[in-house]
């Protein structure tokens, strides 16, 4: 396994209010009905630096064969009625 850690300025909002994602697709996929599985990171307790927040995943790839892996950031909130809905997705 892998462990996957995204350390984020996150100017003031809650660890919680920015979800952040592994995309997992095959090489050259572009669409998002390519892609094999989303994984979120979950924020860490600790171990970032001032004013950042550490989110992370122990990842096991379930596919096999070479896999593109993609990490965004976005807002996050239970009422909104799509992850993209705000449009303010990020790729890192």
């Amino acid at each position: 396994h892998a462990r996957v850690a995204v350390a984020a300025r996150l100017n003031g909002l809650a660890p919680g209010d920015v979800a952040v994602e592994m995309v997992v697709a095959r090489p050259g996929a572009r669409g998002a009905n390519e892609h094999l599985e989303r994984l979120r990171l979950a924020p860490a307790a600790e171990g970032a630096g001032p004013g950042e927040c550490l989110y992370l995943l122990d990842f096991v790839p379930r596919h096999t064969g070479p896999l593109e892996l993609r990490l965004r950031a976005y807002p996050f909130h239970e009422l909104l009625s799509h992850p993209m809905e705000m449009g303010m997705m990020v790729w890192l």
